[in-house]
């Protein structure tokens, strides 16, 4: 009876090969398929970096990636050739946006004074990059926030100043018609100061040359106009 058995065993594994190197298998196990233990920890280990679960690669037909536009090598379902290319695609979405808003406004809550020493650094940068606008928005602040004060009205009116002070707009006084468009000296005046509740809007707003400036202060304008207006003597 044993050795029966012992016969269809060995006949039951005749010309049976490790199906990692190719050998014979010697052991007692009919339903062996490797002939030693590195064989099959090399081929488990293979098989878990490649990803033995997923589907293997098959034709691409040429698929680029689109952001650099070099070929796709990897999965048949990659989509990016790499990490950094994927991250450059998501910049320009709304969520890309919305996380990273979120994001920038806890790390101001978690770190107070490295947020205002940033911010501080990037305002002095930007003031020296540009002189004119930096200038030119001091005054609108120093305006609206004078008119604010008074209660007088404030509007919007950083459209209008960025209208009248464009290169192709001649800055011409309100008061006297000097042209001060070459020497750039001139000055925004409230026909209605601001001291007399005049309010910070476009049909307030004119442009005046410093003299001009100077001299009206904070009285109304000396004109016809202001006259039967404002029944000044």
């Amino acid at each position: 009876m044993h050795e029966q058995l012992e016969l269809q065993f060995i006949e039951a594994k005749a010309g049976k090969a490790c199906h990692k190197c190719g050998e014979d298998i010697v052991g007692k196990a009919i339903s062996q398929i490797y002939c030693s233990k590195e064989c099959r920890e090399g081929v488990w280990r293979k098989d878990s970096r490649r990803g033995a679960n997923k589907k293997p690669i098959k034709d691409r037909n040429g698929k680029t990636c689109p952001t650099c536009g070099k070929e796709v090598v990897g999965h048949a379902t990659k989509v990016y050739c790499s990490k950094k290319c994927s991250k450059k695609a998501q910049r320009g979405t709304d969520a890309y946006k919305a996380q990273k808003a979120r994001w920038r406004k806890s790390w101001k809550r978690r770190n107070p004074a490295k947020a205002k020493a940033a911010k501080a650094k990037w305002r002095k940068g930007w003031e020296e990059r540009n002189p004119v606008k930096a200038r030119e928005k001091c005054k609108e602040y120093c305006h609206r926030r004078r008119a604010r004060l008074r209660n007088n009205g404030v509007e919007d009116t950083s459209d209008f100043r960025a209208r009248m002070t464009n290169p192709l707009v001649r800055q011409v006084c309100f008061y006297c018609g000097k042209d001060c468009t070459s020497s750039g000296e001139w000055h925004w005046d409230h026909r209605i100061p601001i001291a007399a509740g005049g309010p910070d809007a476009e049909w307030n707003l004119v442009i005046a040359c410093v003299s001009c400036n100077l001299k009206k202060g904070s009285k109304y304008p000396k004109t016809l106009f202001a006259e039967e207006i404002f029944n000044e003597p």
